[in-house]
């Protein structure tokens, strides 16, 4: 009776450890705690059942966050297991949710969905918001990667709203970025960028040296698309230097490849090369294919930029053929700098020497296309910005004056003589965004009014409709 009680009493106190270890950034030493608690303390009856049922799924969620991937199905298939036992769907919905996780850890998202929707009504037929909140996340994830953005919006803001209502800062802080993706992908930036802010600034107030480096990684990603490279490569470079710090190799792959995108977009080719390769070490590592096809795409970029046409086409076909195997893409962004070099490379060729080289690519193996792009020879070689041919979206941004998009769209609508009121209902913007644009606007084309914006707006073609 004796030691039946100590087991119960080291379970109950482990069962609610688990947020403990991850919001502390102590996965590792949370992990090892979790498998003793685990070994020492058998499930002999209903009452240690149940809480060993929790720490193994809590033991499971550090797992995954680790990208342990297999302990972490191991466990919380354990913990499935006696929850269903025990008639818990509140806990059966938990461990739902972290083998939904799982799922999309190994970009299997359309399971992740589908386990993801049966923790979901599980959580909400039970009332627990606080799980219920990480079940939508992993939904989110699942559709955004599914290039389901619309429905990947409403799971994140769902989740979003959730984590305010029960104002659980830490999920609101990681929640954010997520919600932010949505916007980053449809080309929304000034609307992600207020989001990463606040994130970070709820992160920092945590202190959480896990969540610092992610949202950094965004906000370095937004800087990028915006073609701020200082400010993109300072920010990349942070969230790096955080991560390696942690010791979390297996994040570092997006803030290196983004600093690869940076350093080949400033005709800086052998950095860029290293910053790609060290990012596919990582990603072969933890068998994220998705990364590796990013990687392979940036590297295709620098061999295209070295004159290396074959061997470009073989890594663009590497990557498609990996992306379709995941059933992902890249964001629309990427997608369109892509494409637009695969165009240029294939302009360049014969079109039997390039359906080879692409046919040769796509019958790649993951680990072949590694090996192939990890031995590509790039010369120090360094070709200015100005020298590089212009990708469609940069080449409007020069003929505009350095314009953003958005930023044109505001011009447009000044030309059409609509006060910044009216520009921010019809772009579902805050007024106070548009007067951001507006002097942004003026200020990058050293104008004084907003007759001169609209002026030079019908100049350039703006003026009829929005761009």
């Amino acid at each position: 009776a004796g030691a039946n009680a100590r087991a119960e009493v080291g379970l109950r106190l482990a069962a609610a450890e688990h947020w403990f270890w991850f919001l502390r950034d102590r996965r590792n030493e949370g992990s090892i705690w979790f498998d003793r608690v685990l070994a020492r303390n058998p499930a002999t009856s209903a009452s240690t059942k149940a809480n060993r049922a929790k720490v193994l799924c809590g033991a499971g969620f550090l797992a995954n966050w680790r990208r342990d991937l297999e302990r972490a199905t191991f466990l919380s298939e354990e913990g499935l297991a006696l929850f269903r036992e025990l008639g818990d769907e509140r806990g059966i919905g938990w461990a739902l949710n972290n083998l939904a996780w799982v799922a999309n850890h190994q970009e299997d998202y359309s399971r992740g969905r589908k386990l993801g929707e049966e923790s979901a009504a599980l959580l909400r037929k039970t009332g627990d918001k606080g799980n219920l909140i990480w079940s939508l996340n992993a939904l989110g994830d699942a559709a955004l990667r599914q290039r389901d953005y619309e429905r990947a919006a409403d799971f994140y803001q769902e989740a979003l709203a959730l984590s305010r209502e029960i104002e659980d800062i830490t999920s609101t802080a990681w929640l954010l970025p997520d919600v932010s993706q949505v916007f980053q992908f449809q080309g929304e930036y000034e609307r992600a960028i207020p989001l990463l802010e606040e994130s970070l600034i709820l992160l920092r107030q945590l202190n959480s040296k896990t969540g610092i480096p992610y949202t950094l990684a965004h906000l370095g990603q937004v800087a990028l698309h915006q073609g701020d490279y200082e400010k993109a490569v300072a920010l990349c470079e942070e969230s790096l230097s955080l991560f390696r710090e942690m010791g979390y190799t297996e994040s570092i792959h997006w803030p290196l490849d983004l600093l690869g995108v940076a350093a080949c977009r400033q005709g800086e080719y052998e950095r860029a090369a290293a910053f790609f390769k060290e990012s596919l070490v990582s990603n072969r590592r933890f068998g994220y294919r998705q990364g590796t096809a990013e990687n392979l795409a940036g590297l295709g970029a620098v061999a295209a930029s070295q004159g290396q046409l074959e061997p470009a086409v073989r890594l663009f076909g590497a990557a498609e053929a990996l992306l379709s195997a995941v059933g992902t893409d890249l964001g629309p962004a990427d997608r369109e700098q892509y494409d637009h070099c695969v165009a240029s490379v294939r302009a360049q060729l014969d079109e039997a020497t390039f359906a080879t080289a692409w046919a040769e690519g796509r019958a790649m193996t993951r680990e072949q296309a590694i090996d192939y792009a990890s031995g590509l020879a790039v010369n120090s070689q360094q070709v200015t910005r100005s020298a590089q041919p212009l990708s469609p979206r940069r080449a409007p941004r020069r003929e505009f004056g350095g314009l953003t998009p958005r930023e044109r769209q505001v011009a447009t609508l000044v030309a059409q003589g609509k006060s910044n009121r009216e520009i921010a209902e019809e772009l579902v913007l805050s007024e106070r965004t548009v007067e951001n644009h507006v002097g942004n606007i003026l200020s990058k084309l050293d104008f004084g009014s907003r007759a001169q914006i609209a002026a030079s707006a019908v100049e350039k073609g703006l003026g009829k409709s929005t761009p």
